[in-house]
C-alpha cells in the first residue's frame, strides 16, 4: 500500500502540461483512495486481525503503521521524490501512528471474536469509509479546482461510500446472526 501510494502520486510530463487530464484524474483517484484515513486505519486493523491476541495486536497495529510510513517515505527519498527533510516534516504521522496504532490493532483482534464486541469491531472500517467522504468534504467542490481534481474527489468519495456500504451490509449479515448479536449487546 505504501509503495503503490507513493508511485501513484508521481506525475507524468503530459499531466503537468495538461495534455493527459484523463490519466491525471485516474491517477489522482487512486492516490486519494490509497491515502484515505480509512485505508491506512484499515491496514493497522488488519495487522491486529492477523495476530488476534491483544498484546500482539496492539504491537502489530503500531509496528505495521510505522513500517508503512517508513516504506512510503524511505522509497520516496531513494527515488528522489522526497528530500531528507521528509522525516521531520512528517513526524506527526509517526507520532499519531504511535498513539492510535495500538487501539486500531486491538479493534482488529476483536473483529475476529464472536459476540457484540466482535460485531462492533467488524463495523469500524466500513463505517469509516461511509463517514470519511463527508467529513473530508470529497463532495464539496470549489469552482477553482481543475476538473481532474474535482472528479477524483467525487470518485474517491463515491468509491468509499459503495465499499463502505457493502462492508456494513456484509458485517451485519455475517453468519446471519450479527444483527441479533448487536441487538442483544445493546
Amino acid at each position: 500500500m505504501a509503495v503503490v501510494s507513493l508511485v501513484s502520486g508521481l506525475a507524468t510530463h503530459s499531466e503537468l502540461n495538461g495534455d493527459a487530464n484523463g490519466l491525471l484524474a485516474t491517477r489522482l483517484t487512486l492516490t486519494k483512495l490509497l491515502n484515505t484515513g480509512t485505508a491506512w486505519a484499515g491496514a493497522l486493523i488488519l495487522a491486529g486481525r492477523l495476530v488476534r491476541r491483544p498484546r500482539q495486536a496492539a504491537a502489530a497495529g503500531v509496528l505495521s503503521g510505522w513500517l508503512l510510513l517508513g516504506a512510503h517515505y524511505g522509497l520516496g527519498q531513494v527515488l528522489g521524490v522526497y528530500t531528507g527533510d521528509i522525516w521531520a516534516e512528517n513526524l506527526n504521522w509517526f507520532l499519531l501512528t504511535g498513539a492510535i496504532g495500538a487501539p486500531l490493532g486491538l479493534i482488529g483482534a476483536a473483529a475476529g471474536r464472536p459476540g457484540g464486541w466482535g460485531a462492533a469491531a467488524r463495523l469500524a472500517v466500513p463505517a469509516g469509509a461511509v463517514v470519511e467522504p463527508f467529513y473530508c468534504g470529497m463532495f464539496d467542490l470549489p469552482g477553482a479546482t481543475p476538473w481532474p481534481g474535482m472528479l477524483s474527489s467525487v470518485l474517491c468519495g463515491a468509491t468509499l461510500l459503495v465499499l463502505g456500504g457493502a462492508g456494513l451490509v456484509a458485517a451485519l449479515r455475517r453468519g446471519g446472526r450479527a444483527v441479533r448479536v448487536l441487538d442483544s449487546a445493546a
